[in-house]
């Protein structure tokens, strides 16, 4: 078996140069690495919801197209949505295979949903410093140390960055 560790995905890469084509609505183009790739832009309602709710619920598709859910920790990260799991749990095992992801986020009867691909980076340091990133935003400085002492420093992590590409956040 062939270990993942120091594979770095092309989205771990920054984007290059961005730009907005009239008549895209909420669409925008970027250029990362000589590829253009539509993409989404949040609302600004859609940012703040994002930036101030906590848990999310992502499904990633298993081998036969069944859906896969699970709760997750997440950071909005500019453009992209940054998660972190341990190597070998079923959703990095669909991502591996087929990158597609959607993320929902609830607050009662206000949601938004996101449609986007994932990118899996497991370079050992980058997926340690994401998920203590996570780890300290979610528990606090004290217990999320904690927790990357007693837990994730004995795990082989991937930092998994999803893309934007389609927004719903008309019930907001």
């Amino acid at each position: 078996m062939m270990s993942n560790k120091g594979r770095v995905a092309p989205a771990a890469n920054p984007v290059t140069s961005r730009f907005s084509v009239p008549g895209t609505g909420t669409m925008q183009f970027v250029i990362a690495g000589g590829i253009y790739k539509k993409m989404a832009i949040l609302s600004d309602k859609a940012r703040e919801f994002i930036d101030r709710n906590g848990y999310a619920v992502v499904a990633t598709l298993n081998s036969d197209g069944s859906a896969q859910q699970t709760v997750i920790w997440y950071e909005l990260q500019g453009e992209r949505i940054m998660m972190n799991t341990k190597v070998g749990r079923l959703k990095e095992k669909n991502l591996k295979r087929d990158p597609r992801i959607s993320f929902c986020l609830e607050d009662e009867y206000s949601y938004v949903t996101i449609q986007g691909r994932a990118e899996l980076d497991y370079d050992p340091e980058r997926a340690q410093a994401s998920g203590k990133a996570l780890a300290i935003r979610y528990k606090g400085q004290a217990a999320g140390e904690q927790m990357v002492r007693d837990i994730f420093s004995k795990e082989e992590r991937v930092t998994v960055y999803m893309s934007i590409d389609k927004v719903d956040d008309t019930h907001l």
